[in-house]
């Protein structure tokens, strides 16, 4: 009898792509910490309608294990601020566990990373961002790991 390799190929595929560690959400699952009318979402995540101030956003996601870096993808087209966020490790009850910071250095045309490692410690993750005022800057994706 015959047996073919591609089904058991099949099913070692589908069960390395079940155990991937990193979780990447959308930029446009973010919340405006203010004024909610300077937000625009669409495919490109979450950008700063204002022409005069940042905008903040909370991220947040929830995490089953550990986790040992979060990063976020990002567009810096303002000529004179940065894209900046916190990363914010926290317990259930929501006390920090561990902060970082960090931040883009300069404009850029395309997307730029932004990234910390954290200690491996089990928490929830929320990222808060400050995104540069003028509709061109925004926060594409997260990615927790």
């Amino acid at each position: 009898m015959r047996t073919s390799v591609l089904p058991r190929v099949g099913l070692i595929a589908l069960l390395s792509a079940g155990v991937a560690s990193a979780n990447t959400y959308s930029g446009s699952l973010c919340n405006v910490n203010g004024n909610i009318f300077t937000a625009n979402y669409d495919n490109f995540g979450i950008r700063n309608l204002s022409t005069t101030a940042a905008m903040i956003v909370n991220c947040g996601g929830v995490t089953s294990g550990t986790v040992s870096s979060v990063s976020a993808t990002v567009y810096d087209r303002s000529d004179t601020d940065n894209v900046s966020c916190v990363i914010f490790l926290t317990n259930a009850a929501g006390t920090p566990l561990f902060t970082a910071g960090v931040f883009t250095t300069g404009s850029a045309g395309g997307p730029l990373t932004l990234a910390a490692s954290t200690p491996q410690i089990a928490g929830n993750v929320v990222l808060q961002c400050s995104i540069p005022a003028g509709n061109a800057s925004f926060v594409t994706t997260y990615s927790i790991q």
